[in-house]
């Protein structure tokens, strides 16, 4: 394990970095590397070769990022009668009822037995939150994971979700 920080740019295909301790191993090879850029983390597999206090790194064409939510979230039981009406998706009145499968801070997973319209990544959908007959959240939030899948040949979406203001959202943070 090596830690670094980029000193140079080359050729487009190459980065150059700066060891911050002594580089023990000459040889060249394929190597897992990941940085962390604005709170996300990535990864790559990259060919490495090195010097006395340099790394040096092809680009590959994928860098993947992982996944990480941003805060702890609750399975909700299903007799806790939790439920979440999707009212609008692109200003199309919808309607639709969803199953709430965990809430968090900042978002939720959410299924529901349609397969149209799909919910895209990264739209918006306003969303009202209702726990029996009380409405105890509303809020737009923004589709971050959308899945297409079939139950006894029965269409089933999932989605997760991030509220798009999570002040409101924390509010309801331990009521279910």
């Amino acid at each position: 394990i090596y830690q670094a920080k980029l000193t140079n740019i080359m050729s487009g295909k190459v980065i150059a970095l700066q060891s911050f301790g002594k580089i023990n191993s000459k040889k060249t090879g394929n190597f897992v590397v990941n940085f962390s850029f604005r709170s996300e983390k990535y990864f790559f597999l990259s060919r490495a070769s090195f010097t006395n206090d340099q790394i040096f790194i092809e680009m590959p064409d994928e860098v993947f990022i992982l996944q990480r939510r941003k805060s702890e979230r609750i399975p909700v039981v299903t007799s806790s009668g939790l439920k979440c009406i999707i009212k609008t998706h692109r200003y199309a009145i919808l309607a639709m009822t969803a199953k709430v499968d965990d809430f968090g801070p900042t978002g939720c997973r959410l299924h529901f037995p349609f397969n149209t319209p799909i919910l895209t990544v990264d739209s918006v959908a306003r969303m009202e939150f209702r726990l029996g007959t009380k409405m105890i959240l509303e809020e737009d939030c923004s589709i971050r994971h959308a899945k297409l899948s079939y139950e006894n040949k029965k269409p089933i979406q999932t989605l997760g979700v991030e509220f798009k203001n999570p002040i409101l959202a924390a509010r309801f943070d331990g009521h279910v």
